[in-house]
């Protein structure tokens, strides 16, 4: 079905494309299209190859092949131009002996053909021994003598004859034309699928037995020296294509039976000259055909001018390769392997379902196996490197996040990379930056060990709170935390979250400070900002050092809030765009800040649930921060009596200040950072 030079010459080919490729300078090597390049042509020279040279896939192959024939090939009507005469067993039981045939009684079944006129005769019987002489001689003058056409079997040394049968068979023979009976049955399943034209072995001038009949009658030969069987079956599994005769009731049929028709004679026995073909691998006979109804199938292809066309392996090549190109192209899908996996499997039913098209309508057999094994070995392969990225991505978020998120966000984000842009995206963020006043001179101060172990201690603890919270640490700068809420995890509730570990994070730093006062180290409260606003989140910091952070003017506006606390003596401030987006957090407004290097005011709030006042006395803030921002001129007595009320709260000190200068209203103009 396919010659050993073909597949030399898709060996060369693919010798040919890798040579090409290996000449390509190294560092183009290591260019995933390239690899995609080398891996589809591999792929495709092993699924092709593999079916050839493994005899278990091999076998497979061809029982693809005989299932559609069996299956798919339409039932026809018998056929009116070829009758085979069968010498059965009963025929032999009539007959002096059982082997050789009687010659008297082929001389007589061919005169009895011959007065029915037939239009050929096909003797599939090998005449390769004397018998009785008369006998013997009587049966050549009528092989010689006969007025309808005459092809008979004729055989070799390789077909399993002694060379003193192949001389007696070519001297009686030799004034008859002859056809070689052998048929080629494939050398892994032993099901005979094609049929000699010429002989394989090096004879052309010597035909098969169909071959000479096709010759005899005036039709012309393939090309080829063989001929893939188009195998039919009758219109029902009760009825064979070809009638069938008793040899030995011939002379009691009616002469229009065979009149007009080539007849073929042949053994058709219970356990001799039976052989596999695709019609046994199928629904279609559970018996072997005979070596007569074999025959008979190629003689009718041939008077039908039929033809069922076999793809070569230049052809079985290129389709692997497009199917191994869509395997690989799921790595560019970036599909879900559930998704990948039914995309597979409705590829492998275009597989078939293209085989069974091809067949049915153009007569066509296309090797399926190779497709189906360049798809699911180029798929394999994709969904191994998706699965190798998939766990290096994953390896590095809990590389890259693991030190700056709580475990769960870490676990989330790694089981669903896919929330991971690190291409870079504007997204709506809540930015919590802290920064440990006093620090600078505290350096100075303390020993290298004990600064360490104090600021380890520190943070430990307040990377804890924001972690816990769902914040992500993106930087410490010194004793300084920038943490992210809403990335990389979308969080709906993120300004709460920010706050409500604000709040946590006051409360720890408060306690911490009084705790490192009492053992002499003269630690400073911890500055807070929180602002929500969007920003470009993704990886930055080019090839050498990369990290997962934000950019955008909301981070300068957080640093500004942060810093501004030393200006108004409060330890918090959170802009209106976070206060907004928080739910059961009572706020006290602090002013509408032009902060330093901005042109436009910013509301700032501070929580009060952070505050040593009662949380009625906010009700009095409120009341006299109104009459502040409304110009009135009650604002400053106001203040005043608050004031006298909370003598503690900076930022009511810090208000009293501004009226007492003659400023008003709530707008502050920050002249530093």
């Amino acid at each position: 079905m396919h010659t050993p030079s073909q597949l030399i010459c898709v060996y060369r080919i693919v010798l040919w494309a890798l040579g090409n490729l290996v000449k390509v300078k190294k560092a183009i090597l290591v260019d995933k299209k390239l690899h995609g390049v080398i891996c589809i042509l591999a792929v495709a020279f092993l699924s092709v190859t593999v079916v050839r040279v493994i005899p278990i896939i091999h076998v497979a192959e061809n029982l693809l092949y005989d299932l559609r024939i069996s299956y798919l090939s339409s039932p026809q009507e018998q056929s009116p131009g070829i009758v085979i005469v069968g010498i059965t067993e009963e025929t032999l039981s009539t007959l002096p002996y059982r082997s050789p045939v009687d010659r008297q009684f082929i001389n007589k079944l061919l005169l009895d053909l011959d007065r029915n006129d037939a239009k050929l005769i096909g003797l599939d019987v090998l005449i390769d021994q004397a018998t009785e002489p008369d006998k013997d001689l009587a049966l050549r003058k009528t092989l010689t003598s006969i007025q309808t056409p005459l092809v008979v079997a004729s055989a070799a040394i390789k077909d399993g004859l002694l060379p003193t049968q192949v001389d007696y068979l070519n001297a009686y023979l030799d004034a008859v034309d002859q056809g070689t009976a052998a048929v080629i049955k494939d050398t892994v399943d032993g099901v005979i699928r094609i049929i000699p034209i010429r002989d394989s072995y090096g004879n052309t001038d010597r035909l098969g037995f169909v071959a000479q009949i096709a010759k005899t009658i005036g039709l012309n030969l393939p090309e080829e020296d063989s001929l893939a069987i188009d195998f039919k079956h009758g219109p029902d599994s009760e009825t064979p294509l070809f009638p069938i005769y008793p040899a030995h009731t011939v002379e009691l049929l009616p002469k229009e039976w065979f009149a007009g028709k080539i007849v073929l004679i042949g053994f058709e026995l219970g356990f001799e000259d039976r052989h596999l073909t695709p019609l046994t691998r199928g629904r279609v006979t559970a018996a072997e055909l005979t070596g007569i109804q074999i025959h008979a199938q190629a003689l009718a292809q041939l008077l039908d001018k039929r033809e069922i066309s076999i793809t070569g392996v230049s052809w079985n090549f290129a389709i692997a390769l497009i199917f191994a190109c869509l395997g690989i192209s799921l790595l560019l899908l970036q599909l879900k392997l559930r998704t990948q996996l039914l995309l597979v499997v409705a590829l492998l039913f275009s597989i078939w379902g293209g085989g069974a098209l091809f067949f049915i309508f153009g007569n066509t057999m296309i090797e399926l196996l190779p497709p189906i094994l360049a798809l699911v070995l180029s798929s394999l392969i994709s969904i191994i490197y998706q699965w190798r990225a998939e766990q290096s991505k994953r390896q590095f978020i809990h590389l890259a996040f693991s030190k700056y998120m709580s475990p769960g966000y870490v676990d989330q984000l790694a089981a669903n990379p896919d929330q991971l842009k690190v291409s870079g995206e504007h997204r709506e963020v809540t930015f919590l930056f802290t920064d440990l006043a006093g620090f600078t001179p505290l350096t100075e101060e303390m020993a290298p060990d004990s600064l360490v172990s104090l600021i380890n201690e520190y943070l430990d603890k307040t990377c804890e709170i924001v972690t816990r919270h769902g914040g992500m640490v993106a930087t410490i700068v010194g004793d300084a935390l920038h943490v992210l809420y809403n990335a990389p995890i979308y969080q709906d509730d993120h300004a709460q979250r920010a706050v409500e570990a604000a709040i946590e994070l006051d409360a720890f730093c408060q306690k911490f400070a009084a705790l490192k006062r009492s053992q002499g180290i003269r630690l400073d409260l911890t500055r807070i900002g929180i602002n929500t606003g969007v920003a470009v989140i993704g990886n930055f910091g080019g090839k050498e050092r990369i990290e997962y952070t934000a950019m955008g003017d909301a981070i300068n506006t957080v640093a500004r809030l942060e810093s501004v606390n030393k200006h108004l003596g409060t330890r918090v401030c959170i802009s209106e765009s976070t206060v907004m987006q928080c739910a059961g957090i009572s706020f006290r407004p602090i002013g509408c800040l032009v902060l330093k290097g901005k042109s436009n005011g910013v509301n700032v709030f501070e929580p009060t649930g952070m505050l040593s006042s009662p949380a009625t006395d906010n009700a009095s803030y409120i009341h006299a921060y109104q009459k502040m921002a409304k110009h009135e001129s009650g604002a400053l007595d106001a203040f005043v009596k608050l004031s006298e009320q909370f003598n503690d709260d900076p930022l009511v000190s810090f208000h009293l200040n501004r009226l007492k200068k003659g400023e008003s209203g709530a707008t502050i103009v920050m002249k530093e950072k």
